[in-house]
């Protein structure tokens, strides 16, 4: 098992960094859902950065899948489904 270089602590500058630049860019972007990304990625953040990478993927896996998934249950439902400004 390999030891990260960071001390005592060191997860948590990484997750006050982490949280602090997903305000930034949100603040930048006049974003409404900055608080979101600041909440996942206090989720993301691990002992290691490949641990976080693969964090970080694997939500982003299992957001497109519900994606996809969504798609046909709104249609059934004949609710409306919009993607930039366009409705499908």
């Amino acid at each position: 098992m390999k030891i990260s270089c960071l001390r005592v602590g060191g997860r948590t500058v990484k997750t006050v960094l982490a949280v602090y630049l997903c305000l930034l860019i949100g603040i930048v972007r006049k974003s409404d859902t900055a608080f979101y990304a600041a909440i996942a990625a206090v989720l993301c953040v691990q002992r290691t950065s490949k641990d976080s990478i693969r964090e970080a993927f694997n939500r982003e896996v299992v957001v497109i899948a519900l994606i996809i998934n969504q798609f046909p249950i709104r249609r059934a439902k004949g609710r409306r489904i919009w993607i930039k400004g366009k409705q499908l």
